[in-house]
């Protein structure tokens, strides 16, 4: 195997498939696939690399209040969405989560009569397509927090199907297996309207309804089942909030009680309460991101007065604000999202 510098890199005319540098920007070994570069995340001596695409799934835009509409982004360039295939089912007020290999949408109701769903679909990165049937949460659930690693998926809080009942039980999944999802916990409060992200080790579950607007955050030791603890607090309460991480970072999106460009951040290493990151380029509520780890990106979401398809992305290194991506194929909000290479890959 050849190792190659960055400086001799960049003034090579072609580049082959398998070439490996090291990024001075994100601190990261890289390898190129022959068409882009992408970050090496493994250890032990085994090369486990991180993927950079992102999928956006279901939601309701102003026509169809359920949809089964997937979207996809290449995290590390710009440009529009396009299209990746269809979920088995429409879904809104759902959650996402994903592995290195599998896309996963589970909970949310299906239809305009709010027909809420305890089944959670897959589909695979690399090859797109629909979606197909993976496993069963332990109940139905929607608008609770989604993340996970790439071992295990998580679903925490939510509206039950009897509404305005709130659940604070939290719901584990193999990626791998396609089992059903076991019992992992208790939040430490019912909530929902709430979201999730997650690195390797820690998911963390932020915001929501109680039922009155929280700040609070929660988290669990991914690899041990047991209840939530206390993290720290948000920079304010919120409602339908979202977003994603990096191995080290957490960031947070829509933060405040009623639509806001306000994002904030955490340190995944050291309980706390989050501070400002900066901002959006539009103020929404109930959109998604998608990470790689270097940037956020997000799309969609409620907007005053409509929905958007505004994707914007900022970087976790850094924050500031956010840049214009490009645009989702369709205005929605209450989507879900994931992608192969966030902080839990």
């Amino acid at each position: 195997m050849v190792y190659w510098s960055w400086r001799s890199l960049n003034n090579l005319m072609a580049l082959r498939a398998g070439a490996i540098r090291f990024n001075t920007d994100s601190s990261q070994m890289e390898i190129y696939d022959g068409n882009q570069w992408t970050g090496v995340l493994g250890t032990s001596g085994v090369l486990e690399t991180g993927g950079t695409r992102g999928v956006f799934h279901g939601g309701g835009d102003p026509a169809d209040p359920t949809l089964d509409v997937m979207d996809y982004i290449t995290i590390t360039t710009t440009g529009d969405a396009t299209d990746f295939g269809d979920l088995s089912s429409n879904r809104r007020n759902h959650r996402g989560n994903a592995s290195r290999i599998r896309n996963f949408a589970g909970g949310g109701y299906s239809d305009s009569a709010g027909a809420v769903r305890n089944t959670v679909e897959a589909s695979i990165f690399a090859s797109g397509g629909g979606s197909s049937s993976f496993c069963n949460l332990t109940a139905s659930r929607y608008v609770d927090a989604g993340g996970g690693n790439n071992i295990r998926g998580i679903h925490a809080g939510g509206h039950a199907p009897n509404a305005p009942t709130l659940a604070g039980s939290i719901d584990v999944f193999d990626t791998s297996s396609g089992t059903n999802a076991v019992d992992f916990g208790d939040l430490t409060q019912n909530r929902a309207d709430t979201g999730g992200t997650a690195n390797k080790q820690k998911f963390v579950c932020f915001g929501g309804i109680t039922p009155s607007q929280v700040n609070t955050i929660d988290f669990v030791t991914i690899s041990t089942l047991g209840n939530a603890s206390d993290f720290g607090d948000l920079t304010a309460v919120v409602a339908y909030p979202f977003g994603s991480s990096s191995s080290t970072r957490g960031v947070f999106c829509g933060i405040a009680p009623s639509v806001s460009t306000i994002c904030d951040k955490i340190e995944h290493a050291t309980l706390g309460n989050a501070t400002d990151f900066g901002d959006m380029t539009v103020s929404r509520n109930a959109g998604a991101s998608v990470s790689d780890c270097i940037r956020i990106v997000s799309g969609g979401g409620n907007v005053p007065g409509s929905r958007t398809n505004v994707i914007d992305f900022m970087y976790f290194s850094t924050g500031g604000d956010a840049t214009d991506y490009g645009d989702l194929t369709d205005i929605r909000s209450n989507l879900g999202a994931g992608s192969n290479g966030h902080g839990g890959i």
